[in-house]
């Protein structure tokens, strides 16, 4: 096992008198179950700092400390990761034991030439039985992001909690909130990463864990909707965050170029889904009874922007993870009027599906993700959304990528050289308009670009 490490020969040179070094955890875990390999971590006997720094000479790699309380360095080349702490409790057997899981509790020797697994806590049998257990519920308290951890190597390795594992995480739920939001927002991402992971989703939602993280959630349940819907708003978000997993999971299904999309840009995988979660959480606030006993939920896609916003700003995400959650949850609703329209869609709604092209850009794939999850949860109208989806993507990527991306027939030059006019606010609205009429198809030439302008100054007195 050890002799598949990259550099491993010039590690083993380079540790000096320490003679207690062992690759450990996850690492030894995926070479077992022959997944890729990327990070390696390594416990040492002693000086870590040093050890690793030697190291990272000798290979040509980035060095840097990760933590001083809790010796940490890393060591980086290329596309491997190096991480160096120091041995815990004096043993092996003690670091293992302060371990989270036990399929992460393995060991082996760097020095041990039959690559014998150290495993004091019954990881090598739970690999094989697919089964995700703690090493201690003490473990878990000590660092409650470990609460979330089991999911996500659960939904990673398609494993399956064990029942007191999962016991212990809803009972200690509540110290998830005293976590780094930093550390929860990275667990949280990389569960939602994963492919298929509604029932682990669920799961989580069983145990009273995602709720806590994500409070917004609960007043969901039970929470009736009106007549267009057979389920209660939670369950609804359940279902279309299932139907959401399975989209990006199987993207040749779907329409358009939508599978290309998915593949240049997998981070967003994780946001649309955290998207399908809450965008219907501005339901609660917004929800009335009507005069025939039935319910409204008004502007509700509003309110749940407001509430997304609070969630990411709660998980310290970035503001380009933040701007692009709010956008999908203010624009859950759109499709409706674009489903109105019926066949006709391209004919009468050009301008709107322009202008929102216009402010969404390529995320229009993640919108249509959200649209058709969004569907999919309803009783009818699943099948007629899928075709307006396909019908936008249609003219998004054969009639308005090509006319957005292609020269300007009038510039702001052809404006002063051409037609007089000296520079002003009224450019703006000249190009502006010129390039909706383009996006429309209405023009295609300079000429008529030209005429665009003519008749537009005329309007204006000024020709």
């Amino acid at each position: 096992m050890t002799n598949k490490i990259p550099y491993i020969d010039i590690l083993m040179r380079h540790l000096g008198s320490c003679r207690e070094a062992y690759l450990v955890g996850g690492t030894v875990r995926d070479f077992i179950l022959n997944r890729k390999i990327r990070d390696y971590d390594f416990v040492l006997g002693d000086s870590p700092f040093s050890n690793a720094k030697r190291f990272a000479d000798a290979i040509n790699g980035a060095y840097v400390v990760l933590h001083e309380r809790f010796p940490t360095a890393r060591v980086v080349k290329g596309d491997c990761i190096f991480d160096f702490t120091s041995l815990r409790g004096g043993s092996i057997r003690s670091d293992l034991s302060s371990r989270d899981f036990t399929v992460n509790a393995l060991a082996v020797s760097i020095f041990d030439p039959t690559h014998t697994v150290i495993d004091v806590t019954g990881g090598l049998a739970d690999i094989d039985n697919k089964i995700i257990r703690m090493v201690s519920r003490d473990n878990l308290a000590e660092d409650p992001v470990r609460l979330l951890r089991a999911f996500r190597v659960a939904a990673e390795l398609g494993f399956t909690i064990e029942h007191d594992t999962l016991t212990s995480i809803s009972d200690l739920r509540g110290l998830i909130s005293v976590a780094a939001a930093e550390r929860l927002w990275a667990e949280l991402k990389m569960l939602l990463s994963t492919g298929h992971c509604t029932e682990i989703i669920k799961s989580a939602c069983e145990t009273g864990l995602l709720l806590v993280l994500l409070p917004e959630l609960e007043p969901l349940r039970g929470l009736k909707q009106n007549r267009f819907h057979h389920l209660d708003v939670f369950d609804h978000t359940m279902a279309a965050y299932e139907a959401a997993d399975e989209i990006i999971n199987n993207p040749l299904q779907t329409p358009g170029n939508l599978d290309a999309w998915l593949a240049m840009s997998p981070h967003k995988g994780a946001l649309i889904k955290l998207s399908i979660l809450l965008h219907d959480a501005g339901k609660y606030p917004t929800r009335r009874l009507s005069a025939d006993g039935d319910c409204t939920f008004h502007r509700h896609e509003h309110e749940g922007t407001g509430i997304a916003a609070e969630v990411l700003s709660r998980f310290k995400a970035s503001a380009k993870e933040t701007e692009f959650v709010t956008m999908l949850v203010k624009h859950h609703m759109r499709i409706l009027a674009f489903k109105q329209a019926g066949h006709h869609v391209l004919a009468s709604m050009k301008k709107p599906l322009i202008r929102l092209l216009n402010a969404v850009g390529d995320n229009i794939y993640a919108l249509v993700i959200v649209w058709a999850a969004d569907a999919s949860a309803k009783p009818q109208g699943h099948e007629d959304t899928l075709i307006i989806c396909g019908d936008i993507l249609d003219f998004y990527e054969c009639e308005y990528l090509p006319r957005k991306t292609a020269p300007r027939f009038i510039t702001g030059r052809d404006l002063i050289e051409t037609f007089g006019l000296a520079p002003s606010p009224l450019f703006s609205v000249i190009l502006s308009a010129i390039e909706l009429k383009t996006l429309e198809g209405v023009i295609d030439s300079k000429d008529k670009a030209a005429s665009l302008v003519e008749e537009f100054l005329r309007a204006k007195g000024m020709s």
